[in-house]
């Protein structure tokens, strides 16, 4: 505070005493009378004479001091925004700063690019749960520190969480929307799309759905509260909020709103070390040369003023010179959205002193994240902003199970999770259990007791969870037991954990088996008849109403079956290629290539109505993702 009263006291000198001398010395700046002819002429016949040295001084004087003017007024109206918005987030997160919003992490731009040439369904690395934790979610409650903690070191705040949150759908949404459908050809899926998302992203989508929060796209603030003329960050905690300022820019704006992130490679190496790779996140992040200081005058804003907000992430320059430069550069961009965080102590203007959990006098408590978490949620950002339709890679997702008819446990996976024994369902109360089952049925050759707890509790350190895999894994093997008289339907070996798949049949084993059946048909008609039980096999996607992250590439390698096996029936039989086209489109409402398709099917056989119902379908299934401009989102 006491620091905070010395500033203003010294700039309000600066603002009033420097015109009180100049007034004194050299007079007002606008002259009492403008010079006559005569007095034109005698200054052309010696222009030297008399006391232009000391007028010339007095307005460079005078514009100096216009300078500190506009930069003060810029400055008040940056603070009074901040306020502003502060006061507007109080009913639905009540901060104790204005700078709280910058504490959260800066919601800003969405890609990144280096100069060095780097829905809701999947999660990751754990939350450290604390007496401010909710033990089960690990997202603290406090009003004051409303986030997510990630167990390798760090925390987000809820806006940032949420982003990433955002983030993750979009990925998948794209993944789905951007999918071309190929002729069935195997039943194990080789699409490089299906991988999981980055670990730090699975964990905190796994925190926040357990906390309740809806794992949508959502609507993303802008906020650029970083204050002007830069600021220098020192501290423990420094470079881990740069790392979650930088994550914070990168994936809080969508597409159509992206600012710029300016840094060097050598500042993000120094940032994320071994992972620096990462950067490569997409069109976002951009910067000069290698070393540190590299930015000198930053070429975004080189000829002009941005058209988009842009953030400096670097070291302060070694050179003087190129510190004054920026320095200046920060200060007269202030007004137009040209922003600085500063690596290092900052003279030109203010520094601030960062904890290591990323608190700090000046701001509240910052973002703040480690190299490994950061270098994933840079990946994410990367997974966002990438547009190219998908294309086969070599990147296997595990298959169900074989069929097994004769069994005497009935596992429905498809359009939910349902289990009966000899036709009586079976109730299973704790929904970590049925997720452990379902795993387990998704999974042929088991898991060990640490596998399902990063799949079950990505956002719990594996002791944390430990206890509740213990009694989750013993009541559901006591519920299958007793359902069938006595027979141990999960065995243990040692930390190896496996369904006995001789007693259990599921749905989505026979659907696969029926894709098989397809790829290795002798004939035609065998193919279709494999293919079109295939299709009704499929009455809804894998574990639906379930949102576990682990399911994703399931889910979408299953769906991708069930599209394959329409598109090739509509290849093999165009006479009823507009119906195969509308129900694969209805399979997967959101695919651009299965609503054009369906939509030409239609439209040449004359069915406008349903043509009308389709495009309806179409745009409701955006509209509820939050997408209904979907080629403004990126998408």
């Amino acid at each position: 505070m006491l620091g905070r009263m010395r500033s203003a006291v010294g700039a309000l000198m600066l603002l009033v005493g420097v015109p009180i001398v100049l007034v004194q010395l050299v007079g007002w700046p606008w002259p009492t009378r403008w010079p006559d002819r005569q007095q034109w002429q005698q200054w052309l016949e010696e222009p030297f004479a008399g006391n232009l040295l000391i007028g010339a001084v007095s307005i460079v004087a005078w514009l100096l001091w216009a300078v500190l003017v506009y930069a003060a007024v810029a400055h008040l109206i940056l603070r009074l925004r901040r306020a502003v918005r502060w006061l507007a987030r109080l009913p639905r997160l009540p901060l104790p700063t204005p700078m709280q919003g910058l504490a959260g992490g800066m919601l800003g731009a969405v890609a990144v690019t280096t100069t060095s040439g780097a829905v809701s369904d999947t999660p990751p690395a754990a939350i450290t749960a604390t007496s401010t934790l909710d033990n089960k979610a690990g997202v603290q409650q406090g009003a004051a520190d409303a986030g997510v903690t990630v167990p390798d070191g760090g925390w987000l705040p809820t806006p940032v969480a949420e982003a990433v949150n955002a983030a993750a759908a979009l990925v998948w949404w794209r993944r789905r929307r951007l999918y071309l459908p190929r002729p069935l050809a195997a039943v194990q899926r080789l699409d490089g799309d299906l991988a999981p998302l980055p670990q730090a992203a699975r964990v905190v989508q796994a925190a926040l759905a357990d906390a309740g929060h809806p794992a949508g796209l959502g609507d993303l603030p802008l906020v650029n509260d970083l204050p002007p003329g830069g600021v220098g960050w020192t501290g423990p905690g420094a470079a881990a909020a740069a790392r979650g300022t930088l994550i914070a820019l990168l994936l809080g704006h969508r597409p159509v709103d992206r600012p710029r992130v300016v840094t060097t490679a050598d500042d993000l190496r120094t940032l994320l070390g071994a992972d620096a790779g990462a950067g490569d996140g997409g069109p976002g992040l951009g910067g000069g040369g290698g070393g540190a200081g590299g930015v000198g005058v930053p070429a975004p804003v080189a000829g002009g003023h941005p058209r988009q907000p842009v953030t400096i992430l670097t070291t302060p320059p070694a050179d003087g010179r190129l510190s004054r430069r920026l320095a200046a550069l920060l200060l007269l961009g202030a007004g137009h959205h040209v922003t600085g965080v500063l690596l290092g102590s900052w003279p030109h203007a203010t520094t601030w002193h960062i904890q290591s959990d990323g608190t700090t006098s000046a701001a509240g408590r910052l973002c703040t994240l480690s190299g490994t978490a950061a270098a994933d949620l840079l990946r994410l950002a990367a997974l966002r902003s990438d547009e190219t339709p998908t294309q086969p890679r070599p990147v296997p997702v595990v298959p169900a199970a074989a069929d097994r008819p004769g069994a005497p446990i009935r596992l429905r996976l498809l359009g939910g999770v349902g289990v009966t024994v000899n036709g009586q369902p079976v109730p299973i109360s704790r929904t970590a259990a049925v997720q452990i089952l379902t795993f387990l049925a998704l999974h042929p050759a088991g898991a060990t007791t640490a596998q399902l707890t990063a799949a079950v509790w990505p956002h719990l350190r594996p002791h944390a969870a430990a206890g509740g895999f213990h009694t989750t894994i013993s009541h559901l093997r006591k519920i299958l037991r007793e359902a069938t008289g006595g027979r141990e339907v999960i065995t243990r070996t040692g930390e190896q954990y496996v369904l006995d798949h001789t007693a259990v049949h599921t749905d989505v084993g026979q659907l696969l088996a029926a894709a098989g059946q397809a790829v290795t048909a002798p004939s035609p008609a065998e193919r279709d008849t494999a293919l079109r039980g295939l299709i009704d096999l499929y009455r809804g996607e894998l574990a639906a109403g379930h949102d576990w992250q682990w399911l994703a590439p399931l889910r979408e390698a299953v769906r991708r079956q069930v599209i394959d096996a329409y598109t090739t029936l509509a290849t093999d039989h165009p006479e009823q290629a507009a119906q195969l086209w509308q129900a694969a489109a209805h399979t997967a409402p959101g695919n651009q290539h299965l609503h054009r398709q369906a939509v030409a099917a239609l439209t040449a056989a004359g069915q406008h109505r349903a043509v009308a119902a389709l495009r309806e379908q179409h745009t409701r299934t955006l509209a509820a993702a939050g997408l209904q401009h979907a080629a403004d989102q990126g998408l």
